[in-house]
C-alpha cells in the first residue's frame, strides 16, 4: 500500500500596505459622496470639523502618513502620499478609467493630468522628496 503523503501549505499572513484610497474612491467623493462619513469609515481623522477646507489625516507623522484636503464649496479633493509606489499604482488605476491628457515626467518631478469631459485628475510627484498628491474635481 501506497503511502500518501499530503503537504498542508503554510500560509503566512503579512499585513501589506497599501494607499487607502483609490482613484475611483477620490472621484466619488469629488463628485458629492459624504467625505466625512466615508472618510471615517476608512480611519481618517478630520482635524476641524468647521474649516473649509476639511483636512483629514491617517497615520499622521508617520512615514505611512496619508492625508486628505476637501474642499466643500466646490467638491475639489486632494489626496497627499508620502509614497511614490502608491502614486505609481494609482496613475495605473487612472490609465484604466480616464483619457490622459498631458504626461511631463521628468529627473525631479513629475506631473500627469487624466480627465473624461467631467472630472479632471492631476497628479503631482516630487521624486527627490519621495511624495506626491492626487487631486480630482469636476471641469
Amino acid at each position: 500500500m501506497k503511502k500518501i503523503l499530503f503537504i498542508v501549505p503554510i500560509l503566512f499572513c503579512i499585513k501589506g500596505y497599501s494607499q487607502t484610497l483609490s482613484v475611483k474612491d477620490i472621484v466619488n467623493i469629488a463628485n458629492g459622496q459624504n467625505a466625512k462619513a466615508y472618510l471615517t469609515s476608512k480611519s481618517f481623522e478630520l482635524t476641524d470639523e468647521n474649516s473649509n477646507p476639511q483636512i483629514y489625516f491617517l497615520n499622521k507623522g508617520t512615514d505611512k502618513e496619508e492625508q486628505v484636503i476637501y474642499e466643500t464649496k466646490r467638491r475639489g479633493v486632494v489626496y497627499v502620499l508620502k509614497s511614490l509606489d502608491y502614486l505609481n499604482f494609482l496613475i495605473k488605476q487612472a490609465q484604466k478609467q480616464f483619457h490622459l491628457i498631458l504626461k511631463d515626467d521628468q529627473k525631479k518631478d513629475a506631473f500627469y493630468q487624466f480627465g473624461d469631459g467631467i472630472f479632471s485628475i492631476e497628479i503631482n510627484m516630487d521624486k527627490i522628496r519621495g511624495r506626491g498628491s492626487i487631486g480630482a474635481g469636476r471641469r
